[in-house]
């Protein structure tokens, strides 16, 4: 199953590389299949010792084509019927089904819309396709629940690339989940045409989930303590703060926010073990399969399906058949066939980053973990549990760590004092949250075990917190290419071969690659420090002007925005990492916004009243506080920004300054920067709108 998953995963790959709706023609795959048959079939040739790798060619290179072509086949953009081949640029009319509850956000509610038929020339026709939609906050929005059925009337549009440099590719994001537009809905513009018109499984998995999440409300568990129980026990992360978050993310406990293969492991053994008077004949033991079986694919539902639960049920299950028929189960092929299974049902599975990772470390428990385990023997149990778990802990993050430092750009430090503290309390936690749902519907129990989980939750919280804080608990600010990721999953394997065999080609080998690795780095930083940019981000209602200058950055932008971690993360953050910035400035955009640099300091920056130069480059900001300050003579400039829907025109503008080039920010509204354009346009002026083209950004 090993050979064999893998070239399926490589004929996956290809297709989406290639991203194009191809498809391999019916004759290749026939041949193919005949030549098979040849070779099974012809004795002689089977017998033949130099023929022996035709065998395993053949069928790679149809596992291969068949992984391709079933991309394809499940990619839906690429079947006519798909409502990207029906919008245009006015309003439409769709049907549609909800595939979630509208989930509440800052400004709006959002959800994901399955379309079925779409309106034109007064005719309906059927289509298919998901649309992101986000809806205005109103009495019909917060009561959208999963499976209803709704009509609505708005514009459709492309989901968006990624507007600023090096930015999270949200588009490509939801391309993975078969999601390539978006719609706001204004009030007014929806209808609720029916109920319950989802799947009846998926929907009870709600409906429970809902009221399981209301139970631990009931019984005041509420706040951090909340939100970390509601995640670990149901898979609802919806309230979990950025700043708590963050800790768990800083201290390499972020996994046990999502339910996944630990979560399921214990469920799956306390159920197993309650059920150990099945085991008395094979009628009883199918029974217990069944119970099994079907209890870990529910909890599965109502945990929301993640990759990580169903990469580790999918796995108990093949563990539980195999066993109840007797069979020795080979780890490997087991991960394997489980892999093969749910990539048969969703191939884009293989693009979430949940699902690398937790195939990756399961991989690297079952390779590294055993080596690691042998090198100490302890006397005691005690001494013998923590050496396990330490072992456990190494062997998931040597194997996961290149991937997870290319995704997230960091690496914690201390996961091995975090793995220790949090697995004990994760494992109680659990226990505790099934006791108390078990026993919910005894009052006078449920409220000594609710206070007893509130507390654990709440220890578990203050653990990441302090773990968080430690000094260099963190490694942040990892920039890595693909080929330089390659490169450390190289040199991990050769390290772990060596491990085994002692051989000193292996250690040698890898040595040579991590000399390549510490060049690429030298070239990295001798770019970082070259660096001399400046940035106008594309962030929604937000101006931000940023200045790079080799490992510092100046962020010149509204308090609002400073204060929000959030979008800085999603927008700004994975450029710095990029640009190599240790170093950040934040000043605060106000009526007369100054900066001050430490005395004796170096400063390339200087700002003063709307004013600011960066080495040799002028800039000056025009917002709605000081666009009717006018002087007598014109004044020069290299950059003129305009802010805040600033009551100005372009006629105005060039009577006061003399610019080489005009720039729209992002905290103007779309009418207003229409304007400015249309303006531009006839005067024949340069005029670059971040809303529109993405972030200015130029080298100083």
């Amino acid at each position: 199953m090993v050979r064999l998953t893998i070239s399926f995963i490589i004929g996956i790959v290809i297709a989406l590389f290639v991203n194009s709706a191809i498809h391999i023609p019916l004759f290749v795959t026939i041949t193919l299949f005949v030549l098979y048959a040849v070779f099974v079939f012809w004795a002689k040739l089977i017998s033949n010792y130099k023929f022996r790798w035709l065998h395993g060619a053949i069928i790679s290179i149809i596992l291969i084509i068949f992984g391709f072509e079933w991309s394809v086949q499940n990619t839906c953009k690429y079947k006519p019927n798909h409502i990207g081949n029906f919008i245009s640029d006015s309003s439409c009319v769709i049907i549609g089904t909800l595939m979630e509850p509208a989930n509440e956000r800052e400004n709006s509610y959002r959800t994901t819309m399955s379309v079925s038929a779409v309106q034109q020339n007064n005719q309906w026709i059927k289509t298919n396709g998901n649309i992101l939609l986000y809806l205005a906050k109103d009495s019909i929005a917060n009561k959208l629940q999963y499976g209803d059925e709704i009509i609505i009337n708005t514009k459709i549009a492309e989901v968006k690339p990624p507007q600023n440099p090096n930015e999270f590719d949200y588009k490509k994001y939801l391309a993975n989940k078969s999601v390539y537009h978006q719609a706001y809905l204004k009030t007014g513009t929806l209808k609720v045409l029916a109920h319950n018109k989802g799947n009846p499984l998926i929907a009870y998995a709600l409906f429970l989930q809902s009221k399981l999440l209301k139970v631990l409300k009931d019984n005041h568990i509420e706040g951090n303590e909340y939100a970390v129980a509601s995640a670990m026990l149901l898979g609802s992360r919806d309230k979990i703060d950025a700043d708590l978050l963050n800790s768990y993310s800083g201290s390499g406990a972020v996994h046990i926010l999502s339910v996944s293969g630990l979560h399921v492991g214990l469920v799956f053994l306390l159920l197993n073990y309650l059920l150990f008077f099945l085991d008395k004949n094979k009628y009883l033991k199918l029974l217990k399969i069944m119970i099994l079986l079907g209890f870990i694919w529910f909890y599965s539902a109502i945990t929301g399906f993640s990759p990580a639960v169903l990469r580790s049920t999918t796995m108990f299950s093949f563990i539980v058949i195999g066993n109840a028929y007797s069979r020795k189960v080979n780890g490997y092929n087991t991960l394997a066939a489980s892999l093969f299974f749910l990539l048969m049902i969703d191939p884009y599975l293989i693009t979430d980053v949940g699902f690398q990772l937790s195939y990756l470390a399961v991989l690297g428990i079952m390779a590294i973990y055993p080596g690691i385990y042998k090198l100490w023997n302890p006397n005691s149990w005690l001494l013998d549990k923590i050496w396990g778990l330490i072992s456990v802990s190494l062997a998931a993050q040597i194997i996961t760590a290149p991937l997870a430092m290319y995704y997230f750009h960091q690496f914690p430090n201390m996961f091995l004092i975090t793995n220790l503290l949090i697995i004990p309390l994760t494992t109680l936690i659990m226990y505790a949250g099934l006791g108390f749902y078990i026993l919910s519907f005894i009052p006078q129990i449920s409220v000594w075990i609710s206070k007893l989980l509130a507390i654990l939750v709440y220890g578990l919280n203050e653990v990441v917190k302090f773990i968080e804080h430690l000094p260099f608990a963190v490694t942040r600010g990892i920039n890595i290419s693909v080929f330089e990721m390659c490169l450390i999953f190289a040199l991990v394997l050769l390290l772990i071969i060596f491990f085994y065999n002692r051989q000193k080609k292996f250690l040698f080998t890898a040595l040579s690659i991590a000399i390549i690795i510490g060049v690429f780095n030298i070239i990295d930083k001798t770019k970082t420090f070259s660096n001399r940019k400046f940035i106008v981000y594309s962030i929604s209602h937000h101006s931000a002007y940023d200045f790079i200058d080799g490992q510092n950055n100046y962020l010149i932008t509204d308090s609002s925005l400073i204060g929000d971690k959030q979008k800085i993360n999603f927008h700004i953050q994975n450029n710095w990492c990029a640009m190599g910035v240790k170093y950040n400035n934040y000043i605060a955009l106000s009526d007369s916004f100054d900066f001050q640099s430490k005395e004796n300091s170096y400063n390339p920056i200087f700002v003063k009243n709307s004013f600011i130069q960066f080495f040799n480059k002028r800039i000056v900001v025009i917002n709605d506080k000081n666009c009717n300050l006018f002087s007598p003579e014109k004044f020069k400039t290299d950059f003129l920004i305009l802010s805040n829907n600033a009551k100005i025109s372009i006629k105005e503008i060039i009577n006061q300054y003399t610019f080489a080039q005009l720039i729209i920010d992002s905290s103007n509204t779309p009418w207003r920067i229409n304007k400015w354009l249309e303006e531009c346009r006839k005067l024949k002026i340069d005029a670059f709108a971040v809303s529109n083209s993405g972030a200015f950004v130029v080298n100083i």
